[in-house]
Order: structure tokens, then C-alpha cells, then sequence
């Protein structure tokens, strides 16, 4: 995928209202009947989700090699506050924020993120 079709893939994904369900937890899935956690904080989630995604599209329009990229995604990753958020909502947001760049640019930098900073990492309780 190219950047521009990233970019088009992103507006997609944001013009659809995307919105985070219990299937996304994981709830509907495996039949365990897990819901939310937090479901008072499923806007909340959508919108730090939109702003991340938002950003990668302005980011994605200037072009950037591999490294810039790279880098670029790892400092948004950094500026979150994992101690706003339950261990499976930030694991939540930087898997779907990483789709893209995974399966759209074959970029890894975001689950790389999460693999590396899984037991540094501060969450709510």
C-alpha cells in the first residue's frame, strides 16, 4: 500500500464514526461474554484514536522514508499517558492505530512499542 492509499484508508476508517465495541475487547469473540471495561470511556478512546490517526495521515502526506516514520510513530506512542488508561484499552488503541501501518505500510514500529514497553508501561488500576 502507498501512502496516498493510506491516507485514503485513514479517512475511511474516521468518516465511518468509528467506534471501539465489546467485540473489540474481545467479548464477542471468544464467547466469554467480556464487555468493555470502562464503557463510559469508549468516546474517550475514539478520540485519541482519531487524533493519532489524524496526525499519521498529515505525517503520511509529507512523504516520509522508513526512519522518519518510524520515529514519527514511536514519539506519538510516547506522548500518551498509559496511566489514563486500563492495561487492555491502551493495548486497545495502539494495536488499532498500528493496523494501518502494519498491514497498509508493513511498518511494526507501534506492537513493537507495546513488546518493548509491556512491563515499563503505567496504567490505572
Amino acid at each position: 500500500m502507498t501512502n496516498i492509499q493510506a491516507i485514503k484508508k485513514i479517512e475511511s476508517i474516521l468518516n465511518y464514526s468509528y467506534h471501539f465495541t465489546d467485540y473489540d475487547f474481545g467479548g464477542m469473540n471468544d464467547f466469554t461474554g467480556e464487555k468493555c471495561p470502562r464503557p463510559e470511556k469508549t468516546e474517550w478512546l475514539v478520540e485519541h484514536f482519531t487524533v493519532l490517526m489524524n496526525r499519521l495521515k498529515e505525517e503520511l502526506k509529507k512523504g516520509p522514508t522508513k526512519p522518519e516514520l518510524n520515529s514519527f510513530v514511536l514519539s506519538e506512542l510516547k506522548k500518551l499517558d498509559s496511566s489514563l488508561f486500563l492495561k487492555r484499552e491502551f493495548e486497545l488503541l495502539i494495536y488499532k492505530y498500528g493496523e494501518i501501518l502494519f498491514f497498509g505500510l508493513g511498518n511494526k514500529t507501534a506492537y513493537d512499542f507495546i513488546e518493548k514497553n509491556k512491563n515499563s508501561l503505567n496504567y490505572v488500576i
